[in-house]
């Protein structure tokens, strides 16, 4: 099983996406209408879960602080 890719926007909705490149696209789209948008990678085979947030200046994602 793939790692697991949430993206969860500040309005509440989620995505389910299949990479960090279709989950940075999502975030990408609705950063207009959400003050933050972070996503949640649980690794293929179990794990801690990552969260990281969405760099508007940058467009990458960074660690949650």
């Amino acid at each position: 099983m793939p790692d697991l890719i949430v993206v969860n926007l500040s309005d509440g909705e989620t995505f389910r996406c299949a990479d960090l490149d279709e989950a940075k696209n999502k975030a990408a789209a609705h950063l207009g209408r959400n003050s933050a948008v972070s996503i949640e990678v649980t690794p293929e085979g179990g794990g801690f879960v990552i969260t990281l947030e969405f760099d508007r200046s940058s467009s990458e994602w960074i660690a949650q602080s």
